[in-house]
């Protein structure tokens, strides 16, 4: 599953190409892609490119353009995907990884910023260079053909999320930010 706005940056078109070297070797994979481009006429553009992609790639029928998902279906879907990939060329933290993680799903993402961060802390997924398509297909393949590690790493992520990541955990880091304020300007 890839999740996130249909945008040139997200890089969509590397999970594409991922997916088309991994259905070489395991043939009934399939990419759900879910959201949406921004509502412009420019934003339109890509979707139709990254369709493109895929039926140049011969595997259109293999890629599933879900559109918008209220965010309360967001979860289910991710929980239904083997693997969740973050192909982006930049991400301040990776949100998505997170909610992948909260599901127990393992995840691929680019080797930048926040998502490189959190992935190595978290231990639930593996990163590959941005825009390198064979290297996530690489990725994908290693977690696609040994689902006992797959759940092992998405657990390892479950277990990252709900030490760091709970509503209570940031509450109570919050509340202790505020405190050392306070008292530092008394």
């Amino acid at each position: 599953g890839c999740v996130g706005r249909l945008h040139r940056g997200k890089r969509i078109e590397v999970a594409i190409r991922a997916l088309a070297e991994v259905r070489k070797h395991v043939g009934d994979v399939r990419l759900l892609v879910i959201g949406d481009h921004d509502g412009s006429a420019a934003g339109a553009v890509y979707p139709e490119e990254l369709r493109k992609i895929a039926e140049e790639l011969n595997i259109s029928e293999a890629v599933i353009f879900a559109g918008f998902m209220s965010a309360d279906r967001i979860p289910v879907a991710i929980a239904a995907c083997s693997v969740c990939v973050l192909p982006s060329e930049s991400e301040s933290f990776g949100m998505v990884l997170t909610e992948a993680w909260a599901q127990g799903v393992a995840t691929v993402a680019s080797d930048v910023g926040g998502c490189a961060e959190i992935t190595r802390a978290s231990g639930g997924g593996s990163l590959a260079p941005v825009g390198d398509a064979g290297a996530f297909a690489s990725q994908l393949l290693a977690l696609l053909t040994n689902p006992p590690t797959a759940c092992a790493i998405g657990r390892k992520g479950n277990a990252w999320v709900a030490k760091f990541c709970s509503p209570a955990k940031y509450a109570a880091h919050f509340e202790s930010v505020l405190k050392s304020c306070l008292h530092a300007t008394s």
